[in-house]
């Protein structure tokens, strides 16, 4: 856990922590709980400052609190990851957009839309544990992207694409649908559709990846981080 927690948030681990690829590969069970525990300090600020807030400024204080938390290293791969597929290149000259600092119009556009997707998407929920179900769902997706996946370039995604376990799968969706419960409705359902929605995205989303950038890097995990949860919202709602 102290692994993921280094290299997916800004908290301080001020210890020197063996980072092979079978360490990754062990430490990855854990990702999914640390989606749920960065969406539980999440649903704590929207619980406390609702007491204080309107509800719209409650959604983007917990909204903001995930970006403090990881610095936003995912959606900075949402942005470099679309100003890539959009560019009308393809693999070195693609990849070579994607690992600019600088964000395109393409980026800014896929920041915008993702964060008013979600926005409104927690307005009309608006309950402190849909911000637990979105922190496990979207690492739930990167495993599923990252499971029996072809890397492209050097980072953090050539070390976790394609060295996930099954099991590691099985135990994120295992996680993911117990992370639906509540007294009002039967989570079979919802995890069945969900776990459909997040298999479609992520084998779209290869097929996608492969075609013009080659493989999967560390900025992809970010896209498919930030649009999970999107789509998360999507079919929670279809439920509602």
């Amino acid at each position: 856990m102290l692994l993921l927690i280094q290299f997916f948030t800004r908290m301080p681990i001020n210890r020197s922590l063996p980072c092979t690829k079978d360490d990754f590969r062990k430490a990855m069970w854990f990702l999914p709980i640390l989606g749920g525990i960065i969406g539980a300090t999440q649903a704590l600020v929207f619980y406390l400052a609702n007491m204080i807030f309107p509800i719209s400024i409650s959604i983007l204080l917990a909204m903001l609190t995930e970006y403090l938390i990881t610095g936003g290293l995912h959606i900075d791969g949402l942005a470099d990851t679309s100003d890539a597929l959009f560019s009308g290149k393809k693999k070195d000259k693609a990849y070579s957009i994607m690992k600019d600092s600088s964000i395109g119009a393409f980026g800014a556009m896929a920041i915008l839309i993702n964060l008013l997707f979600q926005y409104e998407g927690l307005q009309i929920i608006e309950t402190p544990q849909i911000f637990i179900i979105l922190g496990v769902v979207a690492k739930t997706a990167m495993l599923l992207l990252a499971y029996d996946g072809k890397s492209y370039g050097e980072g953090i995604g050539e070390v976790v694409t394609n060295n996930i376990t099954f099991s590691a799968v099985m135990f994120a969706i295992l996680i993911m649908t117990l992370s639906l419960a509540d007294s009002n409705s039967v989570i079979g359902s919802k995890g069945f559709v969900l776990t459909l929605a997040l298999l479609l995205l992520t084998f779209m989303y290869k097929k996608l990846s492969y075609s013009i950038i080659g493989g999967l890097n560390g900025d992809q995990y970010g896209f498919i981080h930030e649009v999970s949860k999107v789509v998360a919202l999507l079919v929670l709602l279809a439920f509602l």
